[in-house]
């Protein structure tokens, strides 16, 4: 059945929007309906500095409709009926969501950050849940270029985390094999185009030829047969590396420095902690300086970049990116972001995130490993920012909390009720239900422990109420 007239008028409204949704109009208009809904709601909230806090349910909600309506519509766009536009019959498009989409559209004027982050991650390393967390562990062992300072980097467009996997991986390949060392050449160039290859193998055999005791023996043949790979058209041979997705949560994304831009125009959160930065370049300048060196005066540290601040920290700690990173952290800025190769040259569109938060870390939740779907669990045995810990399993569709406990010196605090709730509130988010075992093994009796999960909606698991996929004895039924 055709599409009904739309005026565009009456469209961008919140009434227009509840009138997409109804059932009588096909799936790309009802997404297209939610979407518009998701907007109204959160065009109408008064975000606060941290853009998508705790604090910021009805945007929560909003954009959890939103993302379900982005899903659906470009899964059918291209399947979308024409439109004619009642107030303009002369105009019409076959892609109606496409310019509400686009530059100027809905999503072109909705709040910053509204839609979340999922972060990409390519490397030569298999992990699991606990990556995130484990991240600083390893910094090194990825690129080992670390060009932007201290952390764990993350992309934002997921082909930069596909080049990223294909170049990192190519260090498990063997590089003899002219395929693989022209994928290599490839994936390291800011492009990762065959032609960008091309040029940059040309590069190492034209410095091979010029300095030719600067190279091993045999290298510049390999590069050669690896330009004719190139140029021959032949498909590259994929790399053994792995691409992760992540959930970076949004409220912290809102605290990150931004690289590019200068300190008069970083967020809020970010100028709250930057009296205490200035103070500490200008101690550390006293002491390599003396008394009589130049300081940097306010004005000056304001027109600054985000760049110009990590490079001062880092001088001033005697250029370590780390002690830089920890004083940044300490001002209350968990992370920065900048702008990948992709989006350098134009100075907008997808970032590149730099985290050395360990609080940061611990929350980000993964999603996916070279397409396999996870759960989205904080990594086992995650210790909160509240100092509680857990261990939750996703087992049959069922999240099964094993353990929760705090350190004997933080109890009687509710520490644990506040880890209680985070796993529910995620498990509500995800749909699922939720079950253990009371046990007294950590130190409380088995009978208040029973007590305490009724209270939060534990309900023997048994009659009507049981689930066979588990064998713990509570369970609480997804919301």
């Amino acid at each position: 059945m055709p599409e009904p007239r739309l005026n565009l008028a009456g469209l961008l409204t919140p009434q227009g929007a509840s009138f997409l949704m109804s059932p009588q109009h096909s799936a790309p208009t009802r997404a297209l309906g939610g979407l518009l809904g998701a907007y109204f709601s959160a065009r109408d909230y008064n975000y606060p500095d941290t853009a998508l806090g705790m604090a910021a349910l009805p945007a929560k909600a909003a954009t959890a409709i939103g993302r379900n309506a982005i899903g659906e519509i470009q899964g059918a766009m291209q399947e979308a009926p024409e439109v004619v536009f009642a107030d303009n019959p002369g105009a019409k498009t076959t892609n109606i969501g496409l310019g509400l989409l686009g530059v100027g559209g809905i999503l072109g004027n909705a709040p910053r950050g509204i839609l979340g982050a999922n972060v990409f991650q390519g490397g030569p390393s298999k992990y699991g849940p606990e990556g995130a967390a484990k991240s600083l562990d390893y910094i090194g062992k990825g690129e080992g270029a670390q060009a932007y300072g201290y952390g764990r980097y993350d992309a934002e467009a997921e082909e930069v985390g596909k080049q990223y996997k294909e170049f990192l991986g190519t260090r498990n390949a063997d590089l003899t094999d002219p395929g693989n060392r022209a994928a290599s050449a490839v994936y390291r160039t800011p492009e990762g185009t065959v032609e960008a290859g091309i040029q940059e193998i040309k590069a190492a055999i034209r410095a091979a030829d010029n300095y030719p005791n600067a190279f091993p023996k045999g290298e510049n043949e390999l590069n050669k047969q690896a330009l004719s790979y190139l140029e021959s058209g032949k498909e590259l041979p994929s790399q053994e590396g792995y691409l992760y997705k992540h959930d970076l949560p949004d409220e912290d994304i809102a605290r990150y420095l931004d690289w590019d831009a200068p300190l008069s125009e970083q967020p809020e959160s970010v100028r709250a902690g930057l009296p205490s930065l200035l103070q500490t370049i200008n101690e550390g300048r006293a002491e390599r300086f003396g008394p009589e060196g130049r300081m940097v005066n306010q004005d000056e540290f304001m027109n600054m970049s985000g760049e110009d601040l990590q490079d001062h920290l880092a001088v001033t700690f005697g250029k370590s990116d780390k002690a830089a990173a920890e004083a940044l952290g300490k001002a209350g800025i968990p992370g920065l972001k900048y702008y990948d190769g992709i989006s350098r040259n134009a100075g907008e569109g997808t970032r590149n995130f730099v985290t050395w938060d360990q609080d940061v870390l611990n929350r980000m939740k993964l999603l996916e490993r070279n397409g396999e779907k996870f759960s989205g669990l904080l990594a086992p045995n995650t210790i909160t920012k509240s100092g509680a810990s857990s261990d939750v399993l996703r087992k049959n569709g069922i999240w099964e909390i094993s353990k929760i406990s705090t350190p004997e010196n933080m109890r009687g605090q509710g520490l644990a009720s506040s880890e209680l709730d985070r796993i529910l509130k995620e498990a509500d988010e995800a749909g699922v239900s939720v079950a253990l075992t009371p046990s007294s093994d950590f130190g409380s009796s088995k009978k208040r422990l029973t007590d305490w999960y009724k209270k939060n909606g534990f309900v023997p698991n048994k009659g009507r109420n049981k689930d066979f996929s588990t064998r713990e004895t509570m369970i609480r039924p997804a919301k």
